[in-house]
């Protein structure tokens, strides 16, 4: 059809819609705007300029799942993740997720920030901010924010190809402020399988395995699956949920 197709997932109100309107000429375009809840929505609404074509979903950034994605297209030429991919339980499954979002060749591009104290005194004081990860009998606490070689090799486990990361200028060689990173799908992927039922997987991986088995899990998890991984098999003890 020759219409640009772009999903923006953003935790709060967006300007991007607008200026794409000024830009694109005779509106050939179609553009989804995900956000975490109604009364966002309705704001939202109320900025877009009149006759825009722009559709407005309801996004859970935490399960990252749409309660409604409304009427838009199948596949995107361009996922935008604002400021929102952080917010994911589990990263490594919205990455996946959002290369299925993408048509083949389509690019993802991931704004995100480098963890520093200010955002985590401001935003640290909800409990979903933070990150345990289990070290022995005790468990390591961190910040949602990561740096930029985090998300590389995420984006690479998650099946992207083409990584490119963009600082800020400012920045100059300084570890500070905002990046984003570029992925692109993959131009040779077959088309997606259909979805399955939700299952729970057992997945057992030793040290040659380890990272098929991480690419698995994933992908699985992407498909919203739930997934425990033992990596080391001859200690693994089966969940009592499994």
């Amino acid at each position: 059809s020759g219409r640009l197709r772009l999903l923006e997932i953003s935790p709060g109100l967006s300007s991007w819609p607008n200026a794409l309107l000024e830009t694109v000429p005779d509106h050939r375009f179609d553009y989804v705007l995900a956000l975490p809840d109604d009364d966002l929505r309705t704001r939202q609404q109320s900025l877009l300029l009149e006759n825009a074509p722009v559709s407005l979903a309801t996004f859970d950034q935490r399960k990252w799942c749409f309660d409604d994605l409304g009427q838009g297209p199948d596949a995107f030429d361009l996922v935008l993740l604002r400021h929102s991919l952080h917010h994911a339980l589990n990263p490594g499954g919205a990455l996946e997720q959002a290369r299925k979002l993408l048509a083949p060749g389509g690019i993802l591009l991931v704004a995100e920030r480098y963890p520093d104290w200010s955002a985590d005194f401001i935003d640290g004081l909800g409990s979903n901010w933070w990150n345990v990860v289990e070290n022995g009998a005790e468990g390591c606490v961190y910040s949602s924010l990561a740096r930029p070689e985090i998300w590389k090799e995420a984006l690479a486990t998650a099946g992207f190809s083409d990584i490119l990361l963009c600082s800020e200028p400012a920045a100059e060689s300084l570890a500070e402020g905002a990046y984003v990173m570029l992925a692109r799908r993959p131009e040779g992927e077959c088309a997606d399988l259909p979805g399955v039922e939700e299952s729970s997987w057992l997945l057992l991986a030793d040290e040659h395995s380890r990272a098929q088995a991480a690419r698995l899990k994933g992908a699985l998890e992407g498909m919203g699956q739930h997934v425990f991984l033992a990596e080391d098999v001859g200690e693994a003890k089966i969940p009592e949920d499994r």
